[in-house]
C-alpha cells in the first residue's frame, strides 16, 4: 500500500487518500462500490454454470440418498 508524505494510505486504483487508518482492503468507498457491482454478476454467472453442469447429478444423488433413508 502506498503512503503519502504524511503517512496517509491511498486507494490502489484511483489514488484517493484514505482517511480511515484501519482500512484493510485499500480501496476508497467509490472503488469498493464499483468492485461489488462488477463482482456480483460475475459470481452469479459462475454459480449458475456450476449448477447447470453439476445440478442433475446432485439431484439424482439426493433422491437416491432420500430413498435409501426411507428403507
Amino acid at each position: 500500500m502506498e503512503k503519502t508524505e504524511k503517512g496517509n494510505r491511498t486507494c490502489l486504483t484511483c489514488g484517493r487518500i484514505l482517511t480511515n487508518p484501519d482500512e484493510n482492503i485499500r480501496l476508497c468507498p467509490r472503488c469498493q462500490k464499483i468492485g461489488i457491482s462488477v463482482a456480483a454478476p460475475v459470481g452469479a454467472l459462475g454459480l449458475s454454470a456450476v449448477v447447470k453442469k453439476l445440478g442433475p447429478r446432485l439431484l439424482k444423488g439426493t433422491v437416491y440418498l432420500i430413498k435409501g433413508l426411507k428403507k
